[in-house]
């Protein structure tokens, strides 16, 4: 059996690396050229062109997603949520979507509206919140970000929604001082721990 020197090993492992990095470069650039088509934003926009059929059009339409990682002892188990949200200032029509097999089905959509909530987590500038309802129980968590590219099964879609983010991230200002200011609540912007300790 031939020996190899760590040179070798070295230059082996070197290699492989400038290899994955390549790869990875190169397939995001291609997913931000798919995304600039605007195919899978299209997407998202024709369920709600079916959901809601005379008014999809007065929203700001957009691809919203969550992930959390769960930790027991040496295993990491990581959850997935993606949806099409409809939003303007005071509600949002929220689609759960399902993307299996290159296709992304969708499930029976529900609204959430401003005057409904108990209370709103997430911190201003940033582009996440979490909705609870009158009794403080979670609904969902969302993250509109401005550039989506497919990597794998649990992130599914193409798409560059820049306005949409921007438009988000306002929504979150918006809902944090009406719904809060109205409860009374000072969130602390941490996932998981919404209320500010006194």
């Amino acid at each position: 059996m031939k020996d190899y020197s760590w040179q070798q090993i070295a230059l082996g492992w070197g290699i492989l690396i400038a290899i994955a990095v390549a790869y990875v470069l190169i397939r995001e650039k291609i997913n931000l050229k798919k995304a600039a088509t605007g195919e899978d934003k299209e997407r998202i926009a024709n369920i709600f062109k079916k959901i809601l059929p005379d008014s999809w059009n007065n929203y700001k339409l957009a691809f919203a997603r969550w992930e959390e990682k769960e930790y027991h002892g040496r295993r990491t188990i990581t959850r997935y949520w993606s949806y099409a949200i409809a939003f303007s200032w005071d509600e949002m029509h929220v689609v759960p979507l399902l993307c299996e097999d290159r296709e992304i089905r969708y499930k029976e959509s529900f609204l959430v509206t401003k005057d409904s909530l108990g209370m709103v987590n997430g911190k201003k500038g940033e582009n996440w919140m979490t909705l609870y309802d009158e009794n403080r129980k979670e609904i969902l968590t969302l993250e509109v970000e401005a550039k989506n590219t497919k990597s794998d099964k649990f992130h599914p879609v193409n798409i560059i929604q820049e306005e949409e983010a921007a438009a988000f991230t306002r929504l979150i200002e918006r809902w944090l001082d009406d719904v809060n200011g109205k409860s009374g609540i000072e969130v602390s912007g941490k996932y998981g721990k919404p209320l500010k300790k006194k």
